[in-house]
């Protein structure tokens, strides 16, 4: 199609769908790539009172742990750190800390560090194990396909209309 001898480049109605296939394609995995980039594992924290940390200190119960930040493992006090630190009071990584319990529910913990006291709370990597991450990659993985394979077959439809045409 000409206007005034310059030729308009339009996409052809039949390359339609498969220009809607590579959108989809791209959309799936913008929405599953940051997912993944999450660590399973969080950490929250947030301050509690000397009177709170010494009376679940003294009571000793199963459900309620207690810690010096001295007496936790590196890996412990890098969690902890990162969660002290962040804005927002809590922090993600794919570290699993063997002091802590993680699951559906968050478990608590209380953590003195540097003469302040913390609730902690922990959960990620549930019964179900890597699920959310199974799924994400599946919907990556999903989008990459479409991708590839939409593009190829736009790629052989437009040849083969450019070999028919004799262009």
């Amino acid at each position: 199609m000409s206007i005034k001898g310059k030729q308009q480049h339009m996409v052809p109605r039949s390359a339609l769908p498969y220009v809607a296939m590579i959108i989809l394609g791209v959309v799936l995995v913008a929405v599953a790539v940051p997912q993944l980039t999450k660590g399973q594992y969080e950490y929250e924290v947030e301050p509690v009172t000397e009177t709170e940390y010494e009376i679940v200190a003294q009571d000793g119960s199963d459900d309620e742990f207690t810690y010096q930040y001295s007496e936790l493992s590196t890996g412990a006090q890098s969690a902890v750190e990162a969660a002290i630190r962040a804005d927002n009071g809590a922090a993600r990584t794919d570290q699993r800390v063997p002091e802590f319990r993680y699951g559906d529910s968050a478990e608590q913990y209380y953590i003195s560090y540097d003469g302040d006291y913390y609730l902690l709370q922990t959960s990620g990597a549930s019964q179900f194990g890597n699920l959310p991450t199974i799924i994400m990659r599946f919907v990556a993985v999903c989008g990459v396909v479409v991708i590839v394979v939409s593009g190829f077959d736009l790629w052989r439809h437009r040849w083969s209309r450019d070999v028919a045409s004799g262009e």
